[in-house]
């Protein structure tokens, strides 16, 4: 009876130690499967090179999903309940899927949505901004709506690459407005995801503490049959036995 509750501890621990090495591998599958349809006129050791590293990816995910059904205390059940990750081993695709939904579990924290909604739009402002202040202009390196958005883009994140420059001053206006508000976005978003995966690394003791209660209610409820079979006892009547041949 004590067995599951120490399989559900080991798979836990297995899946916090293994959690970001995953979401890495499913999140590279998608460039490595992109890059591959497009690699068709490229050299042969680029499309081999691309090859193995699917392959390698397809090897991880199956090894991950297979340890992890070997540690679950029910292995049918944990099968029936992470077909996606089964697929992943076969297709890694799929398995991008499952981040988006914690992505999606990240930003239904308190306050990340607007924000992160708030930030998308004044990056998308900023951009149409630049586009019109820039596009007509001689020497101007952002001339179409594309180039505007991508200038955006880099700068919110601050990479910075200088291949698109903003020249007028109601663009550089913009391009100190997206610095400010590119820090605050990436340090909030990146303060929402550490305290996910830290809530998640949470899960199992908390895990732990239901199993404990659960065997404590069990014992409880055995304790109080035990103490209602001892009253019923005392309430029984005697049993008056035949006086003693000595006694008489």
């Amino acid at each position: 009876m004590q067995e599951a509750p120490s399989e559900q501890a080991r798979l836990a621990r297995f899946e916090s130690a293994t959690s970001q090495a995953m979401v890495a591998l499913s999140l590279a599958v998608i460039p490595v499967y992109v890059a591959q349809a497009l690699a068709d006129d490229a050299d042969v050791w680029v499309t081999r090179s691309l090859s193995i590293a699917r392959l390698c990816i397809q090897i991880a995910m199956g090894i991950d999903v297979s340890i992890r059904t070997y540690l679950a205390p029910r292995r049918a059940s944990y099968l029936a309940t992470h077909k996606l990750d089964l697929l992943a081993a076969i297709v890694p695709p799929l398995r991008a899927v499952r981040e988006v939904v914690t992505l999606r579990s990240i930003l239904s924290r308190p306050g990340i949505a607007r924000f992160t909604t708030f930030g998308l739009a004044v990056i998308v402002g900023c951009a149409l901004v630049v586009y019109a202040s820039e596009h007509d202009r001689d020497g101007a390196s952002i001339q179409s709506v594309g180039d505007a958005f991508w200038w955006a883009t880099v700068t919110t994140t601050t990479v910075g690459y200088g291949d698109e420059v903003p020249i007028t001053g109601q663009g550089r206006a913009m391009a100190v407005l997206l610095m400010f508000l590119g820090v605050a976005l990436l340090a909030v978003l990146t303060a929402h995801i550490a305290a996910h995966f830290v809530d998640d690394g949470r899960e199992p003791n908390s895990t732990e503490l239901l199993n404990r209660l659960d065997r404590l209610d069990a014992t409880l409820a055995l304790v109080e049959t035990q103490l209602r079979q001892l009253a019923t006892a005392d309430q029984a009547p005697a049993i008056s036995l035949p006086p003693s041949e000595d006694r008489q």
